[in-house]
């Protein structure tokens, strides 16, 4: 395997129905389509990632997924990557 190939799996999440559900709500909040949506995607990727984006984004996330986050995994919440780990850690996947 190739560095290319070992950098495409290690970037790609592992429930695609998580990462579909979270690509939906990022159309959404930040109002474009996303044709790529890497685990890498962050904040300094959007310049309209801003903290009032930030908090409409964890709005929709916990009501989409039934979920709450506390302050500390809010802070976490980074990158699409981190996002989908946390989904997934709290839906015990």
């Amino acid at each position: 395997m190739n560095d290319d190939a070992m950098t495409v799996v290690a970037t790609q999440p592992q429930d695609s129905a998580t990462v579909e559900r979270l690509r939906s709500i990022f159309s959404q909040c930040f109002e474009q389509p996303f044709e790529l949506f890497p685990r890498s995607l962050g904040p300094k990727d959007l310049r309209n990632w801003d903290s009032q984006r930030n908090v409409q984004l964890i709005m929709q996330i916990e009501e989409v997924f039934q979920l709450e986050f506390s302050g500390s995994e809010m802070a976490r919440m980074q990158s699409v990557g981190a996002i989908c780990d946390l989904i997934d850690a709290k839906r015990g996947k």
